[in-house]
């Protein structure tokens, strides 16, 4: 349990940088945190794990 505590902290310190970035380059960043984390994940294969942020006017509905 320590150790994913510890992995937890250091997260959050990262995170606390993100902050600081310009908008755009935090969402780059965020996006490529995110596949990392999915390469990982238990849940890789559900279609869910690993939603990415994109500008709404890129977005389209489900027809």
């Amino acid at each position: 349990m320590l150790e994913a505590m510890q992995l937890i902290r250091e997260a959050e310190a990262l995170f606390q940088r993100l902050g600081h970035l310009p908008l755009a380059r935090r969402v780059e960043v965020i996006n490529g945190i995110r596949q990392r984390l999915h390469e990982h994940s238990p849940f890789a294969d559900e279609p869910t794990d690993c939603v990415q942020l994109v500008p709404g006017d890129e977005v389209q509905g489900n027809e």
